[in-house]
C-alpha cells in the first residue's frame, strides 16, 4: 500500500491476462516522478503466464505484500481505466503505457491485415460465442480480399471457434507467433489491424497503433483506448 517512507505496491487482484496488466504499466515512472515512491508489483497478483509478467513488469521488482487492489472503481467522471488509475493517484499528464519492448520489422505482414480471432476466458461473457455475433464477424471480413487478410495463428490458451467458423469460408492465409515480442512485431509491421475486445488490441494501443476492434457491445467499455475504432456487432 502507499504509505509515508514505503514503495507502492499494485496488487492486480482478480484478471491476469496481457491487456489487464497493461493498464498498470504507466504508473511507476509516473509515481515516482511525482511523489518519489518506488513502485513494486504484488506476487499475489494473477498472472496468465510468466512471458505476461515478463513483459508488462521486466524492469519493476516484485514484493511479496499484498498491496492495492482495484478492478473498477466507481469513478464515472473517467472514460477509461487508464484515467480511472491516474485519476486516483493525482497523476496528469502521464503516458497511457511504459513499452519495455522495441518491436522489429515483420516483413512478411507489411502488406496485409491481421485478424486476431481468439479470445480468453472473458469471451463468453463478451459475446464471442454467440451464433449472431460469428455471422457478424464473418459479414464484416467478407467487405475485405482475403489476399490482403492474414490470420493470426491460435495461442494455446485461446479459444479458436470463432477463427474456425470464418476460415470456412474466407480462407486468407495465418502467421504463426511463438512469444509477445513477436506479436508485438507483427503488430506493429502490419498495413492493418483487426482485433476482438482482448488482449491483442492493448497491446495495439500500447505502441499507437490504430486498429479496429469487433465486439458485441457487452466488453468492459474501461478497457477501451483512443487509438481504436470499435465496431459493435450485437450478439
Amino acid at each position: 500500500m502507499a504509505r509515508e517512507g514505503k514503495p507502492l505496491v499494485i496488487y492486480q487482484k482478480r484478471y491476469g491476462g496481457i491487456g489487464d496488466h497493461l493498464v498498470y504499466s504507466g504508473l511507476p515512472s509516473a509515481l515516482k516522478e511525482k511523489y518519489g515512491l518506488e513502485v513494486h508489483i504484488s506476487r499475489q497478483s494473477a498472472f496468465r503466464s510468466g512471458e505476461v509478467k515478463k513483459f508488462v513488469w521486466n524492469n519493476i521488482p516484485f514484493s511479496d505484500e499484498q498491496g492495492i487492489a482495484m478492478h473498477r472503481p466507481p469513478y464515472k467522471k473517467y472514460k477509461n481505466y487508464n484515467e480511472i488509475l491516474f485519476g486516483l493517484f493525482g497523476v496528469t499528464g502521464a503516458p497511457l503505457f511504459s513499452p519495455s519492448y522495441s518491436p522489429k520489422q515483420w516483413d512478411g505482414v507489411k502488406d496485409k491485415i491481421i485478424c486476431d480471432l481468439t479470445f480468453g476466458p472473458s469471451g463468453e461473457h463478451n459475446g464471442y460465442t454467440e451464433p449472431r455475433f460469428r455471422e457478424g464477424v464473418l459479414n464484416y471480413l467478407l467487405q475485405y480480399d482475403p489476399k490482403d487478410l492474414m490470420f493470426l495463428e491460435p495461442k494455446a490458451y485461446g479459444d479458436q471457434s470463432l477463427l474456425s467458423f470464418v476460415r470456412e469460408t474466407i480462407p486468407a492465409p495465418m502467421t504463426a507467433i511463438k512469444d509477445l515480442e513477436e506479436l508485438c512485431d507483427v503488430i506493429c509491421s502490419a498495413k492493418g489491424r483487426i482485433f476482438l475486445d482482448s488482449g491483442t488490441k492493448s497491446i495495439a494501443a500500447l505502441y499507437g497503433m490504430q486498429s479496429i476492434v469487433l465486439d458485441a457491445g457487452h466488453a468492459d467499455p474501461f478497457f477501451r483506448y483512443d487509438t481504436n475504432t470499435y465496431h459493435i456487432i450485437r450478439s
